[in-house]
């Protein structure tokens, strides 16, 4: 990846950053004003139409009310800055800088591939943490090396958005 486009992606993750930071506080009438200000930029660096439909997707959630945009405020609020930096990342990465390598994904291999993956190594967990489902399996089975090793090298190469 050429130095211009690293300094694109690290300025879109420190304008993201600011964004929701910022949108956590604000009306909604104003988090409207935000997207729409995000969407001329959007097409002013002529994006892909991904970015103008996620951006628009938000501005009509906001607009309906939907329980995300509570939601969404709550976590940006109430996060520490660490979280904060993972969503970002994982919405840059997975959502807009991928969208069109996962695209030609889909048109090859005929699949679209996941935004990301979740491995569970083994299942020997006894928690019991409310919302996780490892209790619920058996303790017996877990995941060779090689499979994991094959599932994070697969991984990577759909998961690249650079």
């Amino acid at each position: 990846m050429s130095l211009l486009e690293n300094t694109k992606k690290k300025f879109a993750a420190i304008g993201l950053e600011k964004l929701l930071n910022l949108s956590a506080h604000v009306s909604d009438e104003n988090l409207i004003k935000l997207i729409d200000f995000a969407e001329k930029i959007a097409r002013m660096g002529k994006k892909e139409d991904d970015v103008i439909r996620a951006l628009d997707s938000a501005r009509q959630g906001i607009k309906q009310g939907h329980p995300w945009v509570k939601l969404g405020k709550r976590i940006i609020r109430d996060s520490a800055s660490n979280y904060k930096k993972l969503a970002i990342n994982f919405f840059l990465n997975s959502i807009i800088w991928c969208t069109s390598k996962r695209r030609e994904i889909e048109e090859k291999e005929g699949f679209l591939p996941p935004y990301s993956i979740v491995i569970s190594p083994s299942m020997k967990c006894n928690l019991h943490c409310r919302g996780c489902y490892a209790w619920q399996y058996s303790k017996e089975e877990e995941l060779s090396l090689e499979l994991m090793d094959r599932i994070i090298t697969e991984g990577k190469e759909y998961q690249k958005y650079h």
